[in-house]
């Protein structure tokens, strides 16, 4: 999805097609980030937003005020011991 989604489409996509997260894209298809169902429901027990035609862009700029997390990407001809190496050293 794209930073402009809007947050019912997400909603929709999450229900239609039964995923847990969403790969979120800039204009130039640049991973920005993912969007997951516990985002949804930590908006919903804070009662962040009640408007769900806020675009995506706005959402995780609150999120990304509040949390501090850097993004881990992988390739395809990763090897499975260099991923999880990648992800141990992170903790």
């Amino acid at each position: 999805i794209d930073l402009q989604t809007k947050l019912i489409e997400v909603l929709r996509i999450f229900q239609a097609i039964r995923i847990s997260a969403l790969p979120v894209v800039d204009g130039e298809k640049r991973l920005r980030g993912v969007y997951s169902k516990f985002d949804i429901m930590h908006l919903a027990a804070t009662r962040t937003y009640a408007n769900l035609d806020v675009p995506l862009c706005d959402i995780l700029d609150s999120i990304h005020d509040h949390t501090t997390y850097q993004l881990a990407t992988c390739k395809m001809t990763d090897q499975l011991f260099e991923l999880m190496d990648k992800f141990v050293s992170r903790e």
